[in-house]
Protein backbone atom coordinates (compact mmCIF):
# COMPACT_ATOMS: atom_id res chain seq x y z
CA UNK A 1 0.00 0.00 0.00
CA UNK A 2 1.12 3.29 -0.46
CA UNK A 3 0.59 6.69 1.40
CA UNK A 4 1.50 9.68 0.00
CA UNK A 5 1.33 13.51 2.21
CA UNK A 6 -1.61 14.34 -0.28
CA UNK A 7 -3.43 11.71 1.01
CA UNK A 8 -2.74 11.91 4.63
CA UNK A 9 -3.15 15.89 4.60
CA UNK A 10 -6.48 15.54 4.72
CA UNK A 11 -7.46 12.16 5.47
CA UNK A 12 -8.88 10.79 8.74
CA UNK A 13 -6.86 8.11 10.58
CA UNK A 14 -8.70 5.40 9.12
CA UNK A 15 -8.39 6.64 5.48
CA UNK A 16 -4.35 7.01 5.63
CA UNK A 17 -3.60 4.64 3.30
CA UNK A 18 -4.51 3.91 -0.28
CA UNK A 19 -4.78 0.85 -2.95
CA UNK A 20 -1.81 1.09 -5.29
CA UNK A 21 -3.55 1.69 -9.13
CA UNK A 22 -3.31 -1.70 -11.33
CA UNK A 23 -3.81 -0.56 -14.54
CA UNK A 24 -7.49 -1.52 -15.63
CA UNK A 25 -8.78 -2.12 -12.13
CA UNK A 26 -10.85 0.20 -9.76
CA UNK A 27 -9.07 3.78 -8.37
CA UNK A 28 -10.32 4.92 -5.18
CA UNK A 29 -10.98 8.35 -5.02
CA UNK A 30 -13.09 11.22 -3.57
CA UNK A 31 -15.90 12.66 -4.90
CA UNK A 32 -17.61 15.33 -2.97
CA UNK A 33 -16.03 13.99 0.22
CA UNK A 34 -17.11 10.45 -0.38
CA UNK A 35 -15.17 7.39 -1.34
CA UNK A 36 -16.02 6.22 -4.61
CA UNK A 37 -14.02 3.70 -7.38
CA UNK A 38 -14.13 4.34 -10.95
CA UNK A 39 -11.85 2.38 -13.76
CA UNK A 40 -8.48 3.17 -14.42
CA UNK A 41 -8.37 5.94 -16.97
CA UNK A 42 -11.45 7.37 -16.45
CA UNK A 43 -11.71 11.29 -17.42
CA UNK A 44 -13.34 13.90 -15.17
CA UNK A 45 -15.94 14.23 -17.64
CA UNK A 46 -17.33 10.91 -17.14
CA UNK A 47 -17.35 11.63 -13.19
CA UNK A 48 -19.38 14.30 -14.09
CA UNK A 49 -21.58 12.23 -15.58
CA UNK A 50 -22.07 9.83 -13.00
CA UNK A 51 -22.27 11.75 -10.04
CA UNK A 52 -23.80 15.34 -11.63
CA UNK A 53 -27.75 15.72 -12.85
CA UNK A 54 -26.32 17.26 -15.84
CA UNK A 55 -23.34 19.21 -17.18
CA UNK A 56 -25.20 22.40 -17.18
CA UNK A 57 -24.28 24.98 -14.18
CA UNK A 58 -21.29 22.60 -13.42
CA UNK A 59 -17.64 23.35 -12.23
CA UNK A 60 -15.11 20.71 -11.45
CA UNK A 61 -12.00 20.78 -9.07
CA UNK A 62 -9.74 18.02 -8.98
CA UNK A 63 -7.20 18.00 -5.69
CA UNK A 64 -8.54 21.61 -5.40
CA UNK A 65 -7.07 22.77 -8.55
CA UNK A 66 -10.40 23.91 -11.19
CA UNK A 67 -10.32 21.84 -13.96
CA UNK A 68 -11.77 23.92 -17.27
CA UNK A 69 -14.62 22.41 -18.75
CA UNK A 70 -12.25 22.20 -22.43
CA UNK A 71 -10.13 19.50 -20.39
CA UNK A 72 -12.67 17.30 -18.60
CA UNK A 73 -12.72 14.61 -21.37
CA UNK A 74 -8.70 14.77 -21.26
CA UNK A 75 -8.10 15.27 -17.51
CA UNK A 76 -8.22 11.33 -16.35
CA UNK A 77 -8.44 10.67 -12.71
CA UNK A 78 -5.86 9.09 -10.88
CA UNK A 79 -5.69 6.73 -7.27
CA UNK A 80 -6.53 8.88 -4.18
CA UNK A 81 -6.92 12.38 -6.46
CA UNK A 82 -10.31 14.49 -4.41
CA UNK A 83 -12.69 15.77 -7.22
CA UNK A 84 -15.17 18.53 -5.82
CA UNK A 85 -18.38 18.65 -8.50
CA UNK A 86 -19.95 22.13 -7.79
CA UNK A 87 -23.40 23.66 -9.50
CA UNK A 88 -23.95 26.66 -9.23
CA UNK A 89 -27.38 27.91 -7.95
CA UNK A 90 -29.25 31.24 -8.83
CA UNK A 91 -31.13 33.37 -6.25
CA UNK A 92 -29.96 35.38 -3.79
Amino acid sequence: MTTTARDTASATPADQTTVTAVPGLALVVLVNGERQRIADGTSVAAVVDTYAPSRSGIAVARNREVVPRSRWEDTAVAEGDNIEIVTAVAGG
